[in-house]
């Protein structure tokens, strides 16, 4: 099968939090893992009419259930540390029986309007954080992004870009990220709630994200004490006007998140 996608992020699983991120990023649609042998694994947002993806060599595509197969495979210790991962070979025979079920890469889903009191703070410690939310952390997945280095590392990311539904982000702290709007497939989007709220299905990066300290609440309504700023293809190109490069095309220093917020309030790109 021909995956038609953009690779959003690279890694080498380690551990037991990096593989239950892996299990929750498969719960969203329009996302697949690539596994190639000998190489870090990758995250594919998957696109309708965006251009086919390639590998260097044999591969194996992963959704939910073939992970999990894998995973049947994979051995931790006692303190969360992946001690032994499934050969190529080995994973190959684990998911050959077992047919590749992608996730939907239609087009983006329209945004929702907020409901009431979206961005409004509970009235008592008694209510929850997510009465009232529109769910933005069912609606996205954020990436690391390694800072660009330069002047090809800046063009990398205006290319990635291009793709419809995802943004890059700059953060207080200077650390860089990928957002890419997708959907949750336990959402119920007539509750606006997980359908495996407390179920053992639910990943273990929801059961321990804390809505009292959500970022994308703030992050998604435009809230200014959001410590991430999101930008898009239009936005990012004003950014990189700010971002001072060598002769050579390295980058000599970084804006930080209120410089880019600046910059884009004075170009009229808020």
């Amino acid at each position: 099968m021909t995956l038609s996608g953009t690779v959003v992020h690279r890694f080498s699983p380690s551990s037991v939090e990096q593989l239950d991120r892996v299990r929750y990023w498969l719960g969203f649609d329009r996302l697949c893992v690539v596994v190639e042998e000998g190489a870090p694994w990758s995250l594919v947002y998957l696109t309708a009419d965006g251009g086919a993806l390639t590998t260097a060599g044999p591969h194996i595509t992963l959704d939910a259930a073939r992970f999990s197969a894998w995973l049947d495979l994979a051995r931790v210790d006692h303190r969360g540390r992946l001690r032994r991962s499934p050969s190529f070979a080995e994973a190959q025979a684990a998911v050959a029986g077992i047919p590749l079920s992608l996730p939907s890469a239609d087009p983006v889903h329209a945004p929702r309007a907020p409901a009431t009191g979206a961005n409004t703070p509970p009235r008592s410690h008694l209510d929850s954080p997510c009465d009232g939310c529109a769910a933005p952390c069912c609606d996205h997945i954020v990436v690391p992004l390694t800072r660009p280095s330069g002047r090809a590392a800046l063009d990398a990311v205006s290319s990635l870009l291009e793709t419809p539904g995802l943004s890059v982000g700059v953060s207080d702290d200077g650390a860089w990220a990928l957002t890419a709007e997708t959907r949750c497939t336990h959402f119920d989007a007539d509750t606006r709630r997980c359908g495996v709220y407390g179920q053992p299905e639910r990943p273990g990066f929801c059961r321990t994200y804390s809505p009292w300290a959500c970022e994308f609440r703030k992050l998604f309504s435009g809230d200014p004490t959001s410590h991430f700023l999101s930008l898009t293809s239009r936005q990012f190109e004003a950014v990189r006007d700010i971002i001072p490069l060598s002769r050579g095309g390295s980058a000599l220093g970084w804006p930080s998140r209120s410089d880019c917020s600046e910059h884009l309030a004075k170009n009229d790109l808020p």
